[in-house]
């Protein structure tokens, strides 16, 4: 047998107590008999937890740039004091990421310090570019350059169901900012000159100060800063990364590159494209396949690291018992995370483009249903449509001709 027992789930939403924080509500449970006689009481107890959303952002004071891994200590006040730190509420540490911002849900159920609508909380702000050495955060010591921040600490009231936000600026840091793109020169992407070597650019998903670019995500580089040391950093998936030094110091970029390529470096001014490197005091640039640039971080930095042309080849095979190469195919190579296309047309089976955006393209073989039939006589530069190769039967490949396609 079953002993009887059965579960029937049941939903109650209580609309009255929802907007009301540290209120206790009792609930009382009972089965109802066949007469309809309510049996014993089961008696569930909860306490409607005070609810809000805290953002926190840390910028430079020069250019208002984010500043990255900035460790923000959150500790609650008690209500009715005046700065006495409620020891019941585990301190929570934010950190800021790559766009200077960090954010929390604080949902807190509490009847005793918590039933205000209004709370007050104490926001300490910290960062080392360098090493901590110690675990707690009032204690531990700086192993590098210890950075001030403006306020020092920052006490704000956040109101139960509504969001907050908290400010800090950085005074100590400088930006360090920039993007990794693809590109012989920045004239590529400026506006006018998309078709450029048959470049055609059908959108424009990555756009800086109205320019259209090709990011490259995932470069790999150390920032090596004087006092401090090295810590890596990456690019996102818009080729931007970001960092931040004490103001004064000497930070040099060393990038790891990508294999076979080179790349320079540009630095860009007031938002705008500018020339190779000149308004910043440069101790070092070394170009190649792993550049550095040394600087001294006295002002906010943006730069620009562009990779020169590379190879791109491609090779169809085709014609009579697949033997002899095609000239006249078309080959669109795409490169989709940017806009960009162009159309190659081999010459003797094969095509070899060397310039911008000529790696991490997407090559096809597009429709040429419309066009004649290549030839042995086919002119280098036109387009042409490639018959399959006929296989012989004594071939140890497969046929194409089973197939229902006679042209690629």
């Amino acid at each position: 047998k079953s002993c009887g027992q059965q579960f029937a789930p049941a939903q109650y939403a209580d609309l009255e107590t929802g907007d009301v924080a540290g209120v206790t509500v009792i609930y009382s449970i009972g089965a109802i008999d066949a007469d309809g006689e309510v049996g014993n009481l089961t008696n569930f107890q909860y306490v409607q937890p005070w609810v809000s959303t805290l953002t926190v952002s840390v910028a430079t004071d020069q250019s208002n740039s984010a500043v990255a891994d900035v460790e923000i200590k959150l500790q609650h006040v008690i209500s009715g004091t005046a700065r006495t730190i409620d020891e019941s509420f585990i301190a929570e540490t934010l950190r800021t990421g790559a766009d200077g911002t960090d954010g929390t849900e604080i949902r807190v159920a509490d009847a005793v310090h918590w039933y205000n609508d209004h709370q007050t909380f104490i926001l300490t702000p910290a960062k080392c570019s360098g090493t901590w050495v110690g675990n707690d955060f009032d204690t531990r010591k700086c192993d590098g350059v210890l950075h001030e921040f403006e306020p020092p600490t920052a006490t704000t009231t956040l109101q139960h169901l509504f969001d907050g936000s908290v400010s800090f600026t950085d005074t100590t840091a400088v930006a360090i900012n920039g993007f990794v793109m693809f590109g012989e020169t920045l004239d590529r992407f400026a506006p006018g000159n998309f078709n450029e070597d048959d470049w055609v650019l059908s959108s424009c998903p990555t756009l800086f100060d109205g320019m259209c670019y090709c990011p490259i995500s995932g470069t790999n580089f150390d920032v090596v800063e004087e006092g401090a040391k090295s810590r890596p950093a990456t690019s996102d998936d818009s080729g931007a990364f970001s960092d931040s030094a004490g103001y004064g110091n000497e930070v040099t970029l060393h990038f790891t590159g990508l294999n076979g390529h080179e790349f320079e470096f540009w630095n860009v001014t007031g938002g705008t494209f500018g020339s190779p490197i000149s308004d910043l005091t440069i101790e070092l640039i070394d170009f190649g396949t792993r550049p550095n640039v040394t600087f001294t971080a006295t002002k906010d930095s943006y730069f620009v690291l562009v990779n020169s042309p590379a190879s791109m080849r491609a090779r169809v095979l085709g014609g009579d018992k697949g033997v002899k190469f095609i000239t006249g195919q078309r080959v669109l190579a795409e490169k989709n995370t940017c806009g960009f296309s162009k159309q190659l047309v081999v010459t003797k089976g094969e095509v070899e483009h060397t310039g911008l955006l000529a790696t991490d393209l997407d090559v096809s073989i597009p429709d040429d249903s419309s066009l004649p039939t290549c030839s042995s006589t086919s002119e280098k530069g036109e387009a042409c449509r490639v018959p399959i190769p006929r296989i012989t039967s004594n071939s140890s490949r497969l046929p194409c001709e089973v197939s229902n396609y006679d042209f690629m």
